[in-house]
């Protein structure tokens, strides 16, 4: 499998501080697509480490 193929993944979360909670789900929204309010749906290829 090549490094550029997307795969896809279920994230999900059970966050109790309340500011690490605002702070994952404004990260989260922005690269993939919420399902729920703690689930979201993502299609993402390898990053290269540096």
């Amino acid at each position: 499998m090549s490094a550029n193929h997307a795969r896809e993944f279920i994230i999900s979360y059970d966050i109790a501080d309340p500011k690490r909670l605002s702070r994952i789900h404004r990260m989260l929204k922005r690269l993939a697509m919420p399902l729920q309010y703690s689930v979201f749906y993502a299609r993402m290829s390898a990053m290269p480490l540096s």
